[in-house]
């Protein structure tokens, strides 16, 4: 999956499991996208050859980050950092293992299948491996991150905070007050109504 998908999905984890301030939606939505670090690489190495070098960082995605020994350093710095400690650290491990289970369904790329080493660094003996895997561009995830930007906003208009509260706390309230400003779905209206 995108790395958009993967940081609303994140924050609907956050916002819907109950992480009570700003601080811990943030701490729980970087959880969820942190596995992602590790693919960085792809940028460095576009631009190293461009300028006629060969790097090969982009060889390290999926191992670094996409693993059991991230998901508990992880899971720790959410419980230390986190006002209400056990939840933000429980929602932090499940947004990071989100993450895992999205790319296994979602991501896999022109060279085949990516699979998860997930018992790295304590094992490289048991790696995760979908029986199916659709391409990172095909259609099915740009309708599963469309479906998650409109749940999002959804929750952003119920809840009275956004996914950009992670960038900003005034583009939060911007977004917050132009989502409360456009028209109710029919079915919200409907149960307002009653």
């Amino acid at each position: 999956m995108t790395p958009p998908a993967h940081f609303l999905a994140s924050w609907l984890v956050a916002a819907a499991g109950g992480a009570g301030s700003r601080r811990d939606r943030i701490i729980v939505t970087l959880a969820g996208v942190l596995p992602d670090l590790d693919g960085l690489g792809y940028g460095i190495d576009w631009l190293a050859e461009r300028l006629g070098r060969a790097t090969h960082l982009y060889d390290w995605h999926h191992l670094l980050f996409h693993n059991l020994g991230t998901a508990l350093a992880c899971t720790a710095a959410a419980f230390l950092a986190g006002a209400r400690r056990v939840r933000t650290a429980l929602l932090a491990a499940l947004a990071f293992h989100l993450h895992l289970a999205m790319d296994l369904v979602g991501s896999r790329g022109p060279d085949g299948s990516w699979d998860v080493p997930y018992l790295l660094p304590f094992s490289s003996a048991w790696r995760l491996v979908a029986p199916f895997q659709w391409d990172l561009d095909s259609w099915q995830n740009r309708v599963i991150g469309l479906a998650l930007l409109a749940t999002a906003c959804l929750v952003a208009r119920r809840k009275g905070c956004s996914f950009l509260e992670v960038f900003s706390a005034r583009l939060d309230a911007a977004l917050v007050r132009l989502l409360r400003r456009a028209p109710k779905p029919a079915a919200e209206a409907d149960r307002e109504a009653d």
